[in-house]
């Protein structure tokens, strides 16, 4: 893809989605894409560093910008350094904030991939209007976040809603990369049910359409819906937003989710109250959240 509208002079942020399978970035302004592409985290894999210049180096020959957003899949420290992240090792220890002010003279905030989408959602999206928002996103893992009157809640440390690493009463002993045992996301993510589907030779395109993968996805759907009734009655939400690229498939069985969800949340308390949706803003979500924090966090001049 490319330049969606010519705009050579607007002063939008570039943010960047990256996720344990691709990494989408556009520059956003007053909720449009005005520039957009998506390639294969292989890529960035190679050399994090390098690959994040040289993006922000070629977008700025096509479109303007005053800022770069980060989204990354991990807990990321105040001073924009990457603490952890079990499903992108390579960027583990790296400043990417650092890196990007020192070598472009740009504004970078750095921000949970998740977070950011979900703040997209509360400001743009399925959850416009909400006060209080909790958000899950299936995906190579299992991401979450919490958005309070349009701000996420990063807890103490920046690690608040990593649900995916809460433990699975019914695992199998599998050690996640985060270094715990029975993390939730093992048995709830995108990434196990590609593995099973692999390990059984199913030959369709959907996981969902498998036969052999019948006991798997019912397996897949207690554990999702272990961990989003557990953030549900622990938050109670006003509105609990669910997304990702495989919750967005046509087979998905979002019936029987919203069902089990239910049957785990409490009665009547926050059941009767919370309001499920999906998310609606797809690829959109995690751009149009970076272009929502930097109207609240950037500065009001052009870098």
């Amino acid at each position: 893809m490319g330049v969606v509208d010519s705009m050579k002079n607007q002063e939008g942020i570039l943010a960047f989605d990256i996720g344990g399978t691709k990494v989408a970035y556009g520059v956003v302004e007053n909720s449009r894409i005005l520039y957009y592409d998506v390639v294969s985290t292989t890529a960035l894999k190679k050399d994090p560093e390098r690959f994040i210049l040289e993006t922000c180096k070629r977008v700025s020959s096509k479109v303007s910008y005053r800022a770069v957003i980060l989204g990354v899949p991990a807990v990321v420290g105040v001073d924009g350094t990457v603490l952890s992240a079990p499903n992108l090792k390579e960027i583990e220890r790296l400043n990417f904030k650092g890196l990007i002010q020192d070598e472009c003279r740009l504004e970078v905030h750095i921000e949970n991939d998740v977070n950011l989408s979900i703040l997209g959602e509360t400001v743009y999206g399925a959850a416009r209007g909400a006060k209080y928002v909790f958000g899950v996103y299936v995906g190579t893992g299992l991401g979450a976040g919490i958005v309070i009157n349009k701000a996420i809640y990063r807890g103490g440390s920046g690690a608040a809603a990593e649900i995916g690493h809460i433990y699975y009463p019914d695992g199998e002993g599998i050690v996640c990369g985060c270094g715990k045992v029975d993390c939730v996301e093992l048995y709830a993510s995108g990434k196990r049910l590609e593995e099973v589907k692999a390990a059984r030779n199913c030959k369709s395109d959907s996981v969902f359409l498998c036969q052999e993968m019948k006991e798997e996805i019912d397996k897949f759907l207690k554990a999702l819906s272990f961990a989003i009734s557990t953030g549900a009655n622990l938050l109670d939400p006003d509105v609990l937003v669910i997304g990702g690229g495989l919750v967005e498939s046509k087979e998905f069985p979002w019936g029987e989710l919203i069902k089990q969800i239910e049957e785990k949340t409490r009665a009547p308390l926050p059941r009767e109250h919370v309001k499920i949706v999906k998310a609606q803003l797809g690829y959109k979500a995690c751009l149009f959240g970076a272009y929502a924090y930097f109207i609240s966090h950037g500065s009001s001049t052009t870098c």
